[in-house]
């Protein structure tokens, strides 16, 4: 039976019944649990749609999706069904929560740092506050302290349960967050766990709560089991006074501890919301008994699991391959071999994925498809030199905004010729005694440089006078390139590794933007994924785990599974860790669609007897496989 039957929607997917019965009467609270492959994302696609054809305003529909990248394909799926792109708000919980403040609750003109500029910034205040004292790097405090924000606990109790190591550093840590708080304020700064912060005061706010929830009908969730405690909260507010929420969830994709998830939210969702609806869709319609077989022997080890009994649709595939290698090379020469065979059979080369666990292991198959000139993009980083010229870009427009964003004007002086370290360090000092920007040019001007100085600060100057906040970023980046080549910039601002392709690309990226406020939040966000998908096609995709979630391809290679890579040699002291990284091996294993190969290199004795072998390839040394030599 198709939704075709239901309403005016054609549907090109005719539903299981389980799937239909959500699709149809999903309204109130509803819990919908599914393993990889049970077609949760269908079911969100297809309620969406249907709400639209019985006449809900797409207005008043809000999705929310882990990947900015899966939101924009479900949105463009249901587009496909009725037939028209509907202006319903879907994002990432940082996306939706930063517009729906945006809309319904005005505030200063602050900028969103994104993850890079977050990390500077502690570093800083560490520099400045404790530069002789031992504390962990910024990407450490960066995480410690959004577990806290996410989990709504006192940093205090966060250090002595996940960080016990660093509790003889509490006060410094407490300092250093105290500091930096401030120093966002000071500098209108906001970051990604300030945005959720907002959101969460605003919507318990009397009044803006209640026209914000007023104003979404229906809230869908995805990837429900790896929200936050705060996301949950937020939730639950906006979901009081229409009280329909329908969310998506598989307890074995639960990969998101360090940011403050956890599977209570799962087990606490009846509680939370009386009279829910606990449903689970047993159905799997894209994964071979043979991948079923793998991730449920996985999954066997872990103690924290909801019971799960999955029906496969399929008929009988081949059995996933192991593939033991005797080190980095013998894997990159094996997987490299293996994908010109796939190629060579008309595989299309987007539907062939390269895993790993750590960005150290592909190095190596890096050096070897570039050698078999096999096209390949590796996800999250081939944007890279797109990604650090709009964040060039965006920095003119912050000091714009504003002149006391030191991160901004340490980026844009970065990039001046004839601008050193000393008159870096005077141009930042007069920068914070003044105000908005037409005061700050006043200083610059007047300030008794020396003659050489005076020059490079004038011309510095001239390139802000030229711009125009008014104007669409993208004619503001005409204005950038061009002062770039006349010599303004560093010569390989615009040429050598940053090629005329990624030109082009940033010109075809920010005609996607009407405003610099549009522009500057997504730039926050890094949400370069969606780009990603579209700048790279007929190439093979190398991944991380974490990365792949949401996406699958007909062929996957995961490689490395060995230690001290897989699981994460942290991971084999603490059983809760060991959990989640086996949800993370089954995360990998789900994503084929027909083909995998697990390839690894562990340890022998001379005479050939397994020494050490790694904790995952005994577990599943009782599963279906079949079992290659990587030479």
């Amino acid at each position: 039976m198709s939704l075709g039957s239901l309403s005016a929607v054609e549907s090109p997917l005719v539903l299981h019944p389980r799937q239909e019965k959500v699709v149809r009467e999903g309204a109130g609270f509803w819990l919908v649990l599914g393993a990889a492959g049970c077609g949760k994302t269908e079911v969100l696609i297809h309620r969406v749609a249907y709400l639209l054809s019985v006449g809900v305003p797409a207005e008043t529909i809000l999705l929310v999706s882990s990947s900015s990248l899966l939101a924009k394909g479900m949105v463009q799926r249901v587009a496909k069904i009725i037939g028209f792109f509907p202006a319903i708000l879907a994002g990432t919980f940082y996306q939706t929560g930063l517009e729906i403040v945006r809309r319904f609750r005005q505030r200063e003109n602050y900028t969103l740092l994104d993850e890079d500029e977050a990390l500077s910034l502690l570093g800083q205040v560490c520099g400045e506050l404790l530069s002789r004292e031992h504390l962990p790097d910024s990407k450490v405090l960066l995480e410690v302290f959004t577990r806290s924000v996410n989990s709504q606990e006192k940093l205090r109790d966060i250090v002595n349960l996940h960080y016990p190591h660093l509790s003889s550093s509490l006060p410094s840590l407490e300092r250093v967050y105290r500091e930096y708080c401030n120093k966002k304020k000071v500098w209108k700064l906001i970051d990604k766990n300030d945005v959720l912060l907002d959101w969460y005061r605003a919507v318990r706010n009397e009044e803006f709560g209640y026209q914000m929830s007023s104003a979404f009908r229906y809230i869908l969730v995805d990837d429900y089991q790896n929200i936050t405690r705060l996301q949950s909260q937020i939730l639950y507010q906006m979901s009081r006074v229409h009280k329909n929420l329908l969310a998506m969830a598989d307890d074995a994709q639960m990969v998101d501890s360090k940011e403050g998830s956890s599977l209570n939210h799962l087990l606490e969702f009846p509680r939370i919301y009386p009279g829910a609806r606990v449903y689970f869709l047993k159905v799997n319609f894209t994964a071979t008994p043979e991948i079923l077989s793998l991730s449920s022997t996985i999954l066997s080890y872990n103690s924290f699991q909801f019971p799960r009994e999955i029906i496969s649709q399929r008929k009988n595939g081949v059995k996933p391959v192991l593939v033991k290698c005797s080190g980095f090379k013998e894997e990159a020469e094996f997987v490299c071999r293996r994908i010109i065979q796939l190629l060579q059979a008309g595989v299309d080369p987007e539907e062939i994925a390269v895993l790993f666990r750590s960005r150290v292991q592909v190095a190596e198959l890096e050096i070897e498809l570039s050698r078999e000139k096999i096209p390949y993009y590796v996800s999250g980083e081939t944007l890279l030199p797109l990604t650090s010229r709009l964040k060039d870009l965006g920095s003119f427009l912050l000091v714009r905004l504003n002149p006391k964003n030191e991160l901004a004007w340490r980026r844009i002086l970065s990039l001046r010729p004839g601008i050193g370290p000393a008159t870096r360090k005077k141009i930042l000092e007069l920068v914070q005694t003044t105000g908005d920007w037409s005061e700050t040019s006043q200083r610059l001007k007047t300030y008794p440089w020396s003659r050489r100085r005076k020059e490079a600060v004038d011309n510095l100057l001239k390139v802000f006078e030229n711009l125009k906040p008014t104007s669409s970023p993208g004619e503001n980046f005409s204005f950038i390139l061009e002062q770039s080549r006349q010599g303004n910039f560093p010569a390989n601002w615009c040429s050598g590794w940053f090629s005329e392709e990624f030109i082009e690309l940033t010109r075809t990226t920010l005609s996607c933007f009407e405003s610099w406020a549009d522009f500057l939040a997504w730039l926050g966000l890094e949400d370069f994924a969606v780009v990603e998908a579209d700048a790279f096609p007929g190439r093979v995709t190398l991944s991380s785990i974490h990365g792949s979630r949401g996406r699958h391809w007909l062929v996957v290679f995961l490689i490395g599974l060995c230690s001290p890579y897989f699981p994460d040699r942290s991971a084999t002291q603490d059983p809760a860790l060991l959990e989640e990284e086996r949800r993370l091996f089954y995360l990998a294993v789900t994503r084929t669609r027909e083909d995998l190969y697990l390839t690894c290199y562990p340890q022998e004795t001379k005479k050939g007897v397994p020494l050490n072998q790694p904790l995952f390839l005994r577990e599943i040394q009782s599963a279906n496989l079949e079992k290659w030599e990587g030479g």
